[in-house]
């Protein structure tokens, strides 16, 4: 990616610049959101694999898996959820910039809908009830 698309990625954040040396503080940055450091793992396997843009399907992401599904950050996912959470509107990608950028509303997007599944089970909801009616005595 050219310096003015990177640039256009970092938004308000483009005057900020980092140099290698800074490694350490922007890893101990990404520990703060698990989701970027994932972004940042995909992006990393994506280049070793040479991975090539545009990207049209999401099927062109598998090989990033390396036969198994990722484990790391709260987050479980293989093949069957890129396909579930990265859907065609996704598509294409032209580079790495909007890789990183529709992994990321992918997790988040993954993340919600199991907050929401949780706080949706019957179990949850007996259990707020329970605390409800309890501060209520």
């Amino acid at each position: 990616m050219n310096k003015e698309d990177r640039r256009s990625w970092h938004g308000a954040g483009a005057d900020l610049e980092f140099e290698p040396s800074d490694f350490e503080v922007v890893d101990l940055v990404l520990g703060q959101i698990p989701e970027l450091r994932i972004c940042a793992m995909a992006l990393k396997r994506a280049r070793a694999s040479n991975l090539t843009f545009p990207i049209n399907e999401p099927k062109s992401l598998f090989g990033l898996f390396q036969g198994k599904k990722f484990k790391g950050g709260g987050h479980e996912f293989g093949t069957d959820e890129v396909v579930s959470y990265m859907p065609p509107e996704f598509f294409p990608l032209n580079h790495e910039g909007e890789l990183v950028s529709r992994i990321y509303t992918a997790l988040v997007r993954c993340k919600h809908e199991a907050a929401s599944k949780a706080h949706g089970s019957p179990d949850a909801l007996k259990n707020q009830q329970s605390a409800t009616q309890e501060r209520r005595k």
